[in-house]
């Protein structure tokens, strides 16, 4: 599919219009069937694998879709969710107070450090965190 935006990058107000209240109500009702079913086929597929998740971090969590799908399948499961962007709270399928915003396109160092700072204050583990420090790019991670 070809069509003018493909090459052109856009504009802080082009974004914040393109990823307004419909966009993200659109895309968290799909998002969260996805992670409903994709969670549900791997809890089948790996043995005990209830017992050993005890926290999720979520960079580019959007609204917390997958999250709440974690959270529902491992209920004892701490969860921390990272994003860039303004979204208002009524949109959020998780507790806000397990959302962060922050600038994602900062030093990852100063990225990783205000994680470890958030993720704390929402009852994530120093375990899980320790594990930030070697994390790779390209990907979530489930800690």
């Amino acid at each position: 599919m070809n069509n003018n935006m493909d090459n052109k990058k856009l504009s802080s107000n082009e974004m914040l219009e393109t990823y307004d209240a419909a966009w993200y109500d659109n895309q968290a009702r799909e998002s969260y069937k996805s992670a409903k079913a994709t969670l549900f086929s791997i809890s089948n597929l790996v043995p005990n694998l209830n017992d050993n998740v005890k926290s999720v971090i979520d960079v580019g969590c959007g609204v917390g879709t997958w999250l709440k799908a974690w959270q529902e399948l491992y209920e004892n499961a701490s969860i921390c969710g990272i994003d860039g962007n303004d979204v208002a709270e009524e949109h959020f399928f998780i507790p806000y107070k397990y959302y962060q915003k922050m600038d994602l396109t900062r030093d990852s160092n100063e990225l990783v450090n205000e994680i470890k700072t958030h993720c704390n204050n929402a009852n994530i583990t120093l375990d899980t965190l320790a594990t930030l420090d070697t994390m790779g790019g390209g990907g979530g991670q489930t800690l």
